[in-house]
C-alpha cells in the first residue's frame, strides 16, 4: 500500500477505534470483532477494499459470524474476485444470524451467476462468429439475414 494522504487518512480513522479504550481495560472477543468490523467497513465505504478484507478475515478469527462473511464477499466483489465472493455468499446464504443481508446476499449471487453465465455465452458467440466468419464464401448470404 503506498503512503498516500488517502492512505494516512484511512490508517488513522482505522487507529482510532482500538485507541478508544484504555489500555488497563480488557477487550472481549467480541468487542475486538466489532472493532475489527467497523474499520473493515469504514475501509470498504472508502474503496480500500483489500485492507478491508484484511480486517474482516482478522475479525472471523475472533468471533466467526455470517455478517463479517456478507461484508468480506461485498469486498471481493468489488476486487472483481466473483468466485471467491460466490463461495462466500453461498456459505451465508441461509444463515439465520445473516436475515438482515439476506436478500442482499441471493441479490449478490444471482448477479455474480448471471455475470458467469454472461461471459459463457459471450465466449460461445465469438466461437459462433469465428466459425462463420471462417467458412463463409462470397456467393452465401450470412445465415443471421436469413432469420425473420
Amino acid at each position: 500500500m503506498k503512503l498516500s494522504k488517502k492512505n494516512i487518512i484511512m490508517a488513522v480513522i482505522v487507529a482510532s477505534v482500538f485507541t478508544s479504550q484504555t489500555s488497563a481495560e480488557t477487550v472481549s472477543d467480541e468487542q475486538l470483532a466489532r472493532r475489527l468490523a467497523i474499520a473493515g467497513i469504514t475501509l470498504q465505504q472508502h474503496n480500500e477494499h483489500s485492507a478491508a478484507i484484511a480486517y474482516f478475515e482478522r475479525a472471523q478469527r475472533e468471533v466467526d459470524h455470517p455478517k463479517l462473511s456478507y461484508f468480506q464477499g461485498k469486498s471481493l466483489d468489488a476486487l472483481n474476485k466473483p468466485e471467491q465472493a460466490l463461495r462466500v455468499f453461498r456459505k451465508i446464504e441461509d444463515a439465520e444470524e445473516n436475515k438482515k443481508y439476506a436478500l442482499e446476499t441471493r441479490a449478490y449471487i444471482r448477479a455474480i451467476e448471471a455475470e458467469r453465465k454472461v461471459k459463457q455465452l459471450m465466449i460461445e458467440l465469438v466461437t459462433v462468429k469465428n466459425a462463420c466468419t471462417a467458412k463463409k464464401s462470397p456467393n452465401k448470404v450470412p445465415w443471421l439475414l436469413l432469420r425473420p
